[in-house]
């Protein structure tokens, strides 16, 4: 862990397990003034040259931190040819958006905040597309109980989750994105990337702590998540396309 010094109070919580994850006290902590943002900056850029993939997350207050700087990072990161996968909320979003990201992963609550009026799949993969288009290379879009959606490049897919019963999903988003990115470190096409996402959450959804999941037994999970390809989708997106080629 690199931590970057500052003489504010950060943010913290405290909640109780044994009550489904209640929380019982919080404090978003102070903003980061410029030179902390800065330190944190250069810090971050330090690491990713020893890195193949950055994971870019936000604070849970965004007035922490200014969206200006996520952007800049977002920049820098990918001039320097990195691997980077975003799990942002809206008002970050955007910004890194704007300077290109390797993979988002959202969830269907979030993309109803301004991408998609509903949470039918159909609305949610026109909201892909839309995030595609705003600068995102591939998308992925974890849908509760129903199998994850995957933009990869122009291939629209899902990914059927094990059926386990979920004991919590707190945690649940944060594990796809970590299952994401390890696997994408690990050298895995983007395919590979999106089942060792989902095992990932599958797995955390049936332990009661998060960052109880361990490797093997994300790797046993991994031959019960099934990825197939929306074929009604890819063809309406290659008739499109179509359209717009002609004269």
């Amino acid at each position: 862990m690199r931590a970057v010094r500052r003489d504010a109070p950060t943010g913290w919580y405290v909640e109780d397990e044994r009550r489904g994850a209640q929380p019982l006290a919080e404090s978003s902590g102070l903003p980061l003034s410029p030179q902390q943002a800065d330190d944190l900056h250069r810090s971050v850029l330090r690491e990713a040259d020893e890195a193949t993939v950055t994971v870019l997350a936000g604070p849970v207050d965004q007035s922490v931190v200014d969206p200006a700087s996520y952007r800049l990072l977002a920049a820098d990161l990918r001039r320097r040819g990195g691997t980077v996968v975003a799990d942002l909320s809206q008002v970050l979003l955007g910004p890194v958006l704007a300077a290109g990201v390797t993979v988002l992963r959202m969830t269907h609550e979030e993309l109803d905040n301004g991408y998609a009026s509903t949470d039918d799949r159909d609305d949610l993969i026109r909201a892909m597309h839309q995030l595609r288009r705003e600068g995102a290379d591939h998308v992925v879009v974890g849908h509760g109980d129903q199998p994850a959606l995957g933009l990869l490049a122009s291939k629209v897919v899902q990914a059927v989750l094990p059926s386990l019963r979920p004991a919590s999903l707190h945690g649940a988003g944060d594990a796809m994105t970590a299952g994401i990115a390890a696997a994408l470190a690990a050298g895995k096409d983007l395919t590979e990337a999106l089942r060792n996402g989902v095992a990932a959450t599958a797995l955390a959804a049936v332990v009661r702590h998060p960052g109880a999941s361990n490797r093997a037994a994300v790797d046993a999970l991994l031959t019960r998540v099934r990825v197939d390809e929306l074929a009604a989708w890819n063809v309406e997106v290659e008739h499109r396309r179509g359209d717009q080629q002609s004269p």
